[in-house]
């Protein structure tokens, strides 16, 4: 288990590094972490330079987080269990996006979990907890000896990456006892990888967005059951991630069209931004600013 925690962030970091090059910067942020690059490095000056410091001196102090997974532990210990019951069909959600994505699939026998503390821990017995607490910390031991194996920036990007790992220790102890229909719109995040890797349950991942052609992954994601996209052209994406893929069901956008013209003189352009393609957009507003 603690292998598998362990390359879930390693991917993770990953896709991290395949975004840094999608941003321009002169900021040092990007010369030291691989850690949601985008977010970070778009950050203004004050609240930048605070992430930056904060960071800095974690990364020599980083081991107090086995304190930090101590009190989330024991703060789940008085979190009582909720009963699943009979319940087949599980959707791990995030927010409104994951909630749009599933639904599109229009399956009205889904039960909700959100993909959180609190809600995690409801469903898990005091054994499971304290099985996800002791993973916790083997984890941690394990970067730690991982240290020679892996590069400075590497190393330093796993310390900042495990700020959810109580979280997803808990996530693993939800899905791997359990014989369900596991829906999720995770492509390959560390969600989704650890959740293709889990052989008792049907995972069912459900196209959020577009995919990168060029994310060198150094672990191979698993198996997906069913995997439900918008297009032909993503198929091959997929299975350049993914070991195995059982099945593949296609779905619509649920979007309603609206007329956005300020005045029918102008030209009014919409763009539906996406991160592979925020370089791009920049020259075009940018061009279009001039004229």
């Amino acid at each position: 288990m603690k292998k598998l925690i362990y390359e879930a962030y390693c991917n993770e970091i990953a896709n991290d590094k395949y975004g840094k090059t999608l941003v321009k910067t002169t900021r040092k942020y990007s010369n030291f972490f691989y850690f949601k690059n985008y977010k970070i490095l778009n950050l203004n000056n004050k609240n930048y330079l605070i992430f930056f410091i904060c960071s800095m001196i974690y990364i020599y102090v980083w081991l107090v987080s086995i304190f930090y997974f101590t009190i989330q532990f024991f703060i789940s210990g008085f979190i009582f269990k909720k009963n699943m019951g009979k319940l087949k069909n599980v959707a791990f959600i995030d927010g409104d996006k994951s909630l749009y994505d599933i639904g599109l699939i229009k399956n009205k026998n889904l039960h909700y979990v959100k993909k959180d503390f609190f809600d995690i821990s409801a469903y898990l017995s005091l054994y499971e907890k304290y099985s996800a607490y002791k993973n916790t910390i083997k984890v941690v031991f394990f970067i730690y000896k991982s240290k020679k194996k892996i590069s400075k920036i590497e190393y330093n990007s796993l310390k900042l990456h495990i700020y959810d790992l109580y979280i997803i220790s808990i996530y693993y102890e939800f899905i791997k006892s359990k014989k369900i229909n596991f829906f999720i719109n995770s492509h390959y995040e560390r969600w989704g990888y650890i959740a293709s890797k889990i052989k008792n349950i049907d995972l069912n991942v459900i196209q959020h967005g577009f995919l990168a052609n060029e994310i060198n992954f150094p672990f191979k994601f698993g198996n997906i059951n069913t995997l439900y996209i918008y297009d032909n052209k993503f198929i091959g994406l997929f299975q350049k991630y993914y070991s195995n893929i059982e099945s593949i069901k296609y779905i619509k956008p649920n979007i309603k069209l609206v007329d956005v013209r300020h005045d029918d003189k102008y030209i009014t352009v919409f763009i539906a931004s996406s991160m592979l393609s925020v370089d791009m957009e920049k020259s075009i507003i940018e061009w279009l600013l001039s004229k």
